[in-house]
C-alpha cells in the first residue's frame, strides 16, 4: 500500500514539490456522519422548545377559557341593575329576564371596542370601547334580541316581563 506523499511522487515526478503542495494545502475534511448526527440532534431540541412553547399556550388559553366560564356563568343582580359581561366567549349571560323598569348594563371586558344593535327597531344600538360600559332602562315589555356588529357571532336576549 502507497502513502500520499508516494502517491505524488509517481504523478508529479517531484517529491520536494510534492510535499511543498501537501503542507499548504491540506487535504479538505469530509462531512461525515458526526456532522448530519449534529444536525439532527439541534432540529430535535428545537421542535423539543416548540413543543413546550405550544403546549404552555394551548393550556394556558385552555385554563382563561374555563375560568371565564365558570366565573360569569352567573348573572349578578345589584338593586334591579343586571350585568352582562362581554368577553371573548360572547355575551355572559346570553338570556336575560328582567322586570320592567330594570337595568341592565353591559360590561366590556373584551379586548376591542364593540357596536350593539337590536334586531327589531324597539331601541337603538350603542357603542361600548374597551373596559367600558353600558345601560339601559328598560320600561317597556318585550323580548329585546341584540347582536355585535363588531363579532357576528355574539348574540343574546333581553325579555322584559
Amino acid at each position: 500500500m502507497k502513502n500520499n506523499s508516494e502517491k505524488k511522487v509517481h504523478e508529479t515526478g517531484n517529491l520536494k514539490e510534492d510535499l511543498k503542495t501537501s503542507e499548504t494545502n491540506p487535504p479538505k475534511k469530509s462531512k461525515g456522519k458526526g456532522t448530519s448526527i449534529l444536525a439532527v440532534f439541534v432540529i430535535l431540541v428545537i421542535l423539543a422548545i416548540l413543543a413546550v412553547i405550544v403546549g404552555f399556550l394551548i393550556h394556558n388559553n385552555l385554563r382563561t377559557v374555563a375560568e371565564d366560564n365558570n366565573l360569569t356563568q352567573v348573572m349578578t343582580k345589584i338593586n334591579t341593575n343586571y350585568i352582562i359581561d362581554i368577553n371573548r366567549l360572547g355575551f355572559i349571560p346570553t338570556t336575560v329576564e328582567i322586570n320592567k323598569g330594570d337595568v341592565v348594563m353591559w360590561k366590556n371586558q373584551n379586548f376591542s371596542s364593540h357596536k350593539i344593535i337590536f334586531d327589531v327597531g324597539h331601541m337603538e344600538g350603542f357603542d361600548i370601547e374597551k373596559s367600558g360600559n353600558y345601560s339601559i332602562t328598560f320600561d317597556e315589555s318585550g323580548i329585546y334580541e341584540y347582536h355585535s356588529v363588531t363579532q357576528i357571532y355574539m348574540r343574546g336576549k333581553i325579555t322584559v316581563k
